[in-house]
């Protein structure tokens, strides 16, 4: 058996010496990667720790150590681009409410008109 499928074999039976490998192996190049879309550390941190926690839960098996390796970088930009769809999202309500200093009370109050 080649080193690698043994690896693969103790991520999927979750193996915590597995996992420490691996998140010391990817650890930062993945947030370095991350960085590269969110531009700020502590959310490339949050996003890679959370792709860890994630991965430690998940049922899905890995059948190949690159494949497990380019399902970790696809895994942390898709986190990166929901990130920044979310911050995009959240970015327009605040210009259309500072556009529209309606209060909560008078904007309940249209709806209900309407």
């Amino acid at each position: 058996m080649h080193w690698d499928e043994h690896f693969m074999r103790q991520i999927n039976s979750k193996q915590p010496e597995a996992f420490r490998e691996v998140f010391n192996e990817f650890y930062n190049s993945l947030v370095y990667f991350a960085v590269k879309y969110v531009e700020r550390v502590e959310i490339a941190e949050d996003l890679v720790q959370e792709l860890f926690a994630g991965l430690w839960e998940s049922r899905t098996i890995h059948t190949s150590y690159n494949g497990f390796k380019t399902f970790l970088y696809t895994s942390v930009k898709h986190a990166c681009l929901d990130y920044l769809k979310h911050k995009n999202v959240e970015g327009k309500y605040i210009s259309y409410m500072l556009e529209h200093p309606e209060t909560e009370e008078e904007l309940a109050a249209k709806i209900t008109e309407e």
